[in-house]
């Protein structure tokens, strides 16, 4: 009977909020994605949320997506998405052990790129006091409905995140601009 109290009680205070982690930044606006308290962004102008995956909090694994423009079918149906838009947006963020293990896996995920895209050279950008790396998306290495884009990347304490704009014929905007201009609009928590 104590084993059964016990678990109710905790199940109890679980349920209450008791064990859910503070809210560190309440000048958030409530409207922006939030990734917990270790970054929170703006839904870029012209851009609509599609995705909010925290399903990986406990591995510190974060991912979000927006789209511009109307969905049309996507004429390659072996492709994963069977939906195309102007543009799509993703944002990842990865919590790592250490400012070291998160340069490792913007390394890890530049590569990834180099395999998809044909990469432009690097600009260094910087927001704040903080700094990234951007990379236009020159041209896919197969055959894909996004033939262009940019992609950035940055370290903040133990936290890694990659922001990926990819951008079909019917895109108007310039792909490092529009990113850029959206990584004003991504604010860092504590690591």
């Amino acid at each position: 009977m104590k084993k059964h109290l016990i678990w109710l009680l905790l199940a109890a205070l679980l349920l209450s909020g008791c064990g859910r982690e503070p809210d560190r930044h309440p000048e958030w606006d409530a409207s922006w994605l939030r990734f917990e308290n270790h970054l929170a962004a703006e839904t870029p102008e012209g851009f609509e949320l599609r995705e909010q995956n925290d399903i990986l909090p406990v591995v510190g694994l974060f991912h979000s997506s927006w789209s511009a423009g109307e969905g049309r079918s996507n004429p390659d149906a072996t492709r994963s998405s069977a939906t195309v838009y102007d543009a799509q947006l993703e944002l990842l963020l990865s919590e790592e052990d250490d400012e070291k293990d998160a340069k490792s896996s913007i390394s890890s995920w530049l590569t990834n790129e180099k395999q998809n895209y044909k990469v432009g050279d690097k600009i260094k950008w910087k927001n704040g006091e903080q700094n990234y790396q951007i990379y236009p998306l020159l041209e896919p290495k197969e055959d894909s409905s996004y033939i262009h884009g940019a992609v950035a990347f940055a370290a903040c304490g133990s936290s890694a995140i990659c922001a990926q704009l990819l951008c079909s014929d019917a895109f108007e905007g310039d792909a490092v601009e529009v990113l850029e201009s959206f990584l004003t609009t991504v604010y860092f928590g504590e690591n």
